[in-house]
């Protein structure tokens, strides 16, 4: 039953982010762990024993169903990474700064090097373009 549920709402927020033009379909598991795929080359979503499989041009997600709190469409990604992976060329350099104005982090940008940061707000900082990230957990 909760498989369908599921089905039927990806199919309904389909129809509703056409309208939109979102660039992410972000999914939410009972830990509160978000994870959002690009939109932009196509997602394919399936079911199979007792399991949500999405996959897109940017990557893979995977989760039991009894482990799914959520999904929907998002403008925005859900984490630095994702933000980044369809803006930012690979060895551009990337800062990431605390709303105090703090630090984080300075690298060179790779999709394939997670950005692992604690929840917060952050300051992202690329290729002369600034962008504004809520992590949650």
């Amino acid at each position: 039953m909760k498989k369908a549920i599921l089905f039927l709402a990806a199919c309904f927020c389909l129809a509703i982010a056409k309208a939109e033009s979102v660039k992410y379909m972000t999914f939410q598991t009972t830990d509160g762990t978000e994870h959002s795929l690009s939109l932009s080359g196509g997602i394919d979503i399936s079911f199979a024993n007792g399991e949500l499989v999405a996959k897109a041009a940017d990557g893979e997600f995977r989760a039991p169903l009894t482990e799914m709190r959520d999904m929907w469409f998002a403008v925005e990604a859900t984490s630095i990474q994702e933000a980044l992976i369809d803006t930012v060329a690979e060895g551009m350099p990337v800062k990431i700064v605390s709303t105090d104005g703090r630090t984080k982090m300075e690298v060179r940008w790779s999709q394939n090097s997670p950005l692992a940061l604690p929840a917060g707000i952050y300051i992202v900082q690329a290729e002369g373009k600034t962008y504004k990230v809520i992590i949650k957990k």
